[in-house]
């Protein structure tokens, strides 16, 4: 698998569909206000398949796979996003497959997934692009509630952040690192955060149009939160901030859980991205026993 910060799992496009949670779970937290509303749990395998299957809608934006190795593997992302032109229904389409199929047809020609659809640059330009290329970003209007994605692993994360953060997002990283993801959101405001004096130092050295913030969260009280936002010219409780936490390599579960609910509870931003092994296993135990 090449190294690349914004690697794809192709097999995202192909999950059966799995319904969000529609209830509090005991050991995820939420805002715990009861002037807002709770926020809708989802694992990042899901995405497709609750919110674009069957039907990817027409003026849909999207990131594009290319190719990527002698192999030909669609492993990583175009830098820039199309509008889809047509309405895609995975269904209808297999049932055409379907019947394309029972009269003769070749079946790597009719299969769903290499169904083409129109889609536009910015530019202009159009193309038929195959369905399984296409990585649908995430809007307010797909989802009613704000949104927590949760995902084990770093690379899948940094996907996550680079795809469905939109260029008028403010994008906020706690345990930004040595800067790696933030530096490849393309957002109208970003600013990482981190614990470690190092880290920080380094960050600010190789991506100098980044701001970062030594700051350990989980010792500062709700009106530090507060000011942050302030202070960088953020807003709270805006659709157009987005989260990223990554702060699971050197912290236990409920240190994770707690950075969440801070955030959940003080800034209320419209999705946050969570890259956590435990806090995923938490969630996929909780999806099976409901």
């Amino acid at each position: 698998m090449a190294k690349d910060d914004t690697i794809i799992d192709n097999n995202n496009s192909h999950i059966k569909p799995s319904p969000l949670l529609q209830q509090q779970h005991k050991d995820l937290p939420q805002p715990n206000n009861d002037r807002d509303e709770n926020y809708h749990y989802v694992g990042f395998d899901q995405i497709n398949a609750t919110f674009f299957f069957p039907l990817l809608p027409k003026h849909t934006a999207c990131r594009v796979l290319i190719s990527k190795g002698k192999k030909n593997n669609r492993t990583q992302l175009t830098p820039h996003t199309v509008i889809t032109l047509e309405d895609y229904d995975a269904e209808e389409t297999q049932k055409i497959a379907d019947q394309e199929m029972s009269s003769g047809g070749k079946e790597e020609e009719t299969t769903p997934h290499c169904h083409r659809i129109k889609a536009q640059y910015a530019k202009g330009s159009t193309y038929n692009i195959r369905r399984s290329n296409l990585v649908p970003i995430l809007q307010p209007q797909h989802h009613k509630q704000k949104l927590v994605v949760l995902v084990p692993e770093t690379v899948d994360y940094r996907r996550l952040c680079v795809v469905h953060t939109r260029p008028q997002d403010s994008f906020i990283e706690i345990g930004s690192d040595l800067g790696r993801t933030i530096s490849k959101v393309v957002a109208c405001g970003r600013l990482g955060i981190d614990k470690s004096s190092t880290s920080v130092q380094i960050a600010s050295e190789t991506y100098p149009d980044c701001p970062f913030l030594e700051k350990d969260v989980l010792l500062e009280e709700q009106e530090w939160w507060k000011e942050l936002l302030i202070s960088h010219h953020f807003k709270n409780n805006d659709e157009n901030l987005v989260v990223g936490i990554d702060i699971n390599g050197n912290r236990e579960f409920e240190a994770v859980k707690e950075c969440l609910r801070r955030t959940l509870a003080w800034w209320r931003p419209r999705l946050v991205l969570v890259k956590s092994r435990s806090m995923f296993q938490v969630f996929q135990q909780n999806h099976i026993n409901n």
